[in-house]
């Protein structure tokens, strides 16, 4: 480095710090009434997309926000937002809700429940296993903490529990 050039120091820390970051897209996801991409967020919070994809990452493995894999882009939301109850179909609403009601089940025994096809039952699993919804243990199907907080938000008024 020349002399009497100063080194630049990094956007977090000119501006905000990783944690005020990751807060941030926290109250974001929040908010929006739809799941965002990396791309999105970096816009609104106009921070750069490599911070934003790192606190992303964090904030995924910590399971605080949820990701949802799309064709060409990942979208990120929130469990039991409103965003996340548009990315969710009736069938998996259903796995969620008998799942959080018996804790475990088998892909059969959700099929035979919800009169749906063993195939439908499994392709669904897979989707809220790639969503960080449900795990699967020991040849059973479990529920995450995320998966129950998202079952109570979809279940009818009456229901939650």
């Amino acid at each position: 480095m020349p002399q009497g050039e100063r080194r630049k120091a990094p956007y977090w820390r000119n501006v905000r710090s990783r944690r005020a970051l990751r807060g941030e897209i926290i109250t974001l996801l929040g908010q929006a009434p739809m799941p965002l991409s990396a791309e999105e967020i970096a816009k609104a919070l106009r921070a750069p997309l490599e911070d934003v994809r790192r606190a992303l990452r964090s904030l995924v493995i910590s399971e605080e926000i949820l990701r949802r894999k799309g064709s060409k882009r990942t979208f990120y939301y929130m469990p039991g937002t409103p965003s996340q109850r548009l990315a969710i179909g009736p069938l998996a609403k259903g796995i969620l809700a008998l799942l959080a009601k018996w804790g475990r089940a088998s892909s059969t025994r959700l099929a035979r429940e919800l009169g749906r096809s063993q195939r439908a039952v499994w392709f669904s699993l897979r989707r809220l296993e790639r969503d960080g919804l449900v795990f699967r243990h020991g040849g059973l199907w479990v529920i995450t903490e995320a998966g129950r907080v998202l079952a109570r938000a979809l279940a009818p008024e009456g229901d939650k529990s």
